[in-house]
């Protein structure tokens, strides 16, 4: 009997072809493997602040609060480092941050993109004893006479050198109370939230003393502001915020700091 070979001869050109896509399907599978079990890397971004509690602080502030809440509904996480206000502005041109906490109203040394997180009245702070209506005034050149603390590099500057007032600046809000307390000053000028919280912490006791101007000397926006170089970072911030704003969040934080204050409206506006 004879038997003939039926077996099929493939060129080598054929079987290399088919080794080539077999090894590629397999390294792909290891290539999604590993992918899957890989941890992902860290995102963190540091943002410069100044030390202005309870609207930003080392140990937690309300702008820092809506900071990191709404990076982190992106799966970003945030690293705050207290810095001078006269450095704040300088953070951003020398790349130092990608962001930095404040306001707008800054003068900033290179173009910026603000995003507001906040917006708060300016107010005078006084004793009852010294003035038991409250400062009253009708222009800001009426208030001439009197010693008025301020901080250094803040926002109403331009405001009282327009009014020609000459305030007595500090570096710390802090020492603004503490002036007044003991009489070297007449009143200071401080955000709401900012002039009752520095007034909790270093007088506890002693906080029907004290009295808030009923008129506002000015409004000013707290925000976030970035290189205008950071453009995905910019898009995942403002998704981030609008996150937090209607998930609840937004809300929860203000509460927090209000406590038993009425929030303002033009606050609870923005949420809608």
């Amino acid at each position: 009997m004879v038997i003939h070979n039926t077996s099929i001869k493939i060129p080598p050109v054929f079987i290399n072809r088919i080794f080539v896509r077999i090894l590629s399907i397999v390294l792909g599978q290891i290539l999604v493997c590993s992918t899957l079990m890989a941890e992902p890397a860290p995102n963190v971004i540091k943002i410069a602040m100044i030390d202005y509690p309870p609207l930003m602080a080392a140990n937690g502030g309300i702008m820092n609060d809506l900071t990191e809440a709404a990076f982190q509904s992106q799966g970003v996480d945030v690293k705050f480092q207290v810095q001078p206000m006269s450095r704040i502005t300088y953070s951003l041109e020398d790349g130092s941050f990608p962001a930095v906490l404040g306001t707008q109203s800054w003068s900033f040394k290179s173009e910026v993109v603000p995003v507001r997180l906040f917006l708060s009245g300016l107010y005078f702070f006084t004793l009852k004893e010294k003035f038991p209506r409250g400062v009253e005034f009708d222009t800001l050149e009426e208030l001439s006479k009197y010693e008025i603390g301020y901080s250094r590099g803040g926002s109403l500057i331009p405001v009282f050198n327009k009014a020609k007032l000459n305030p007595v600046l500090v570096v710390k809000g802090d020492q603004n109370v503490q002036k007044l307390y003991f009489g070297r000053i007449d009143m200071f000028a401080s955000t709401e939230l900012a002039g009752w919280g520095i007034i909790e912490k270093h007088y506890p006791n002693n906080i029907n003393e004290f009295s808030i101007s009923k008129k506002q000397i000015h409004k000013i926006s707290g925000d976030i502001i970035f290189s205008k170089h950071q453009i995905k970072l910019i898009k995942t911030f403002k998704k981030g915020l609008e996150t937090i704003k209607h998930n609840g969040t937004f809300l929860k934080v203000l509460q927090k700091y209000y406590k038993n204050r009425e929030i303002p409206s033009y606050l609870l506006d923005g949420l809608k």
